[in-house]
């Protein structure tokens, strides 16, 4: 009988060591997961305060230190054009604009931290899908909704009120 036990040991210490394998599998793959997931939420981040920041200064060009922009300027094509030969794709006359209205509809309603820095709660396509919204509260309900219940692109394009004749970025 001792020989029959001793068959049936390695069999579930073999049992035993492939669960702990499979969990130390499970707990390191969330950890890659969970890094991988704040690693695009910080390049998100990153990205709409770039864009934020890229609008002021448009703005601020525009304006030349005035309380409004002159007339007649062909900015944005210009900067457009170089922007992409040194960059590549993301800096579309369309996207610039974008930028530029990102930071004149939004600039004064962002909260800002200490530093004067533009903290965003949501991505940049977030962003451009709320900026198809004129009604501010409207705006400002789903910009809220969104952050707070972690809405993707799909789901506030599914929840939120569609806009014809708009070019998103």
């Amino acid at each position: 009988m001792k020989g029959k036990e001793n068959k049936v040991l390695p069999v579930a210490n073999h049992l035993h060591k492939k669960d702990v394998y499979n969990s130390l599998l499970t707990k390191i793959s969330k950890i890659i997961v969970q890094g991988r997931t704040k690693a695009v939420q910080a390049i998100d981040l990153i990205q709409v305060r770039t864009y934020w920041n890229i609008g002021r200064m448009i703005v601020e060009h525009e304006q030349g230190g005035k309380a409004r922009a002159g007339y007649g300027v062909a900015l944005i094509p210009r900067l457009s054009e170089d922007m992409i030969k040194r960059f590549g794709r993301g800096f579309s006359g369309i996207n610039l604009r974008n930028m530029r209205r990102f930071y004149l509809e939004f600039g004064t309603k962002i909260q800002q931290t200490v530093s004067d820095e533009f903290e965003p709660r949501l991505s940049w396509s977030h962003y451009c899908e709320l900026l198809k919204e004129d009604n501010l509260a409207s705006r400002s309900f789903y910009e809220i909704e969104a952050a707070e219940n972690g809405w993707s692109m799909r789901e506030l394009r599914r929840l939120f009120p569609q806009k014809k004749n708009f070019t998103a970025c």
